[in-house]
């Protein structure tokens, strides 16, 4: 099934709360069970990612995490894993760190 790319976007100060929506790739009883937001890499290499991920939730089919920091103008590749009783899922995106004038 394709997999439609999760693109966020927050301002470098910024600390918030995100939804990866899990609904269309378990089945329809599934519950995940367990969920994991690993370190975000910065897109293009070169550098640290300065960007952090914590508080990790979930219920249901949808996974939630806290965002924070992050610099200007950079892109972060943000990988989210769930798991149900029977599956595993892995969803990607892109989170965008802009600040707004």
């Amino acid at each position: 099934m394709p997999r439609s790319p999760v693109v966020l976007e927050k301002q470098p100060w910024e600390q918030l709360l995100f939804d990866f929506d899990f609904s269309g790739h378990f089945g329809t009883e599934d519950a995940i069970t367990s969920a994991t937001i690993l370190a975000p890499e910065l897109v293009g290499g070169g550098g640290t990612a300065t960007l952090t991920a914590g508080n990790t939730a979930w219920s249901g089919q949808r996974v939630q995490a806290l965002f924070s920091a992050g610099t200007d103008g950079q892109r972060y590749l943000v990988t989210c894993r769930a798991l149900t009783a029977s599956e595993r899922v892995e969803l990607e995106g892109c989170l965008v760190v802009r600040e707004r004038v």
